[in-house]
């Protein structure tokens, strides 16, 4: 049994599988982990990599990981020979997937650049100085 501690580190899916042992939970982690911290749950954790780069990365740390693509259907996205006339950034608004690099080519090509970032924000700072870059 989990032991009541552990709950607001891990959460009410631990709470659930403690209940039900049948149920599986499956983890994802952008970036290293923190092997301190990963090795001290009392229960196997089960990773799943988006990328064969991230798997790699959990195994070096001595983590298994699954591989599950995180794809695209090019069919709904077939590749045309005739390019469009707008960039387009899909990711999070962090400095390491660097956008302000994605909005800068876009400024010295003279060609718009659409950016699509979600809500989580790590650097708050970083979300402004992206935003004054951007012209709408």
């Amino acid at each position: 049994m989990l032991s009541p501690e552990a709950l607001p580190t891990f959460g009410l899916e631990y709470r659930l599988h403690d209940l039900s042992p049948r149920m599986k939970i499956l983890h994802t982690h952008h970036g290293g982990l923190d092997t301190a911290w990963w090795t001290a749950p009392p229960f196997k954790l089960n990773f799943i990599a988006i990328s064969r780069f991230m798997q790699d990365t959990y195994q070096r740390q001595g983590f298994d990981a699954g591989y599950v693509y995180n794809g695209v259907d090019l069919d709904k996205y077939g590749f045309r020979e005739a390019k469009g006339g707008r960039l387009l950034f899909v990711g999070r608004v962090d400095k390491f997937k660097q956008p302000h690099v994605a909005i800068e080519v876009a400024r010295r090509a003279n060609i718009p650049i659409d950016v699509v970032g979600g809500t989580f924000v790590q650097d708050t700072v970083y979300l402004r100085e992206i935003e004054e870059m951007c012209d709408g």
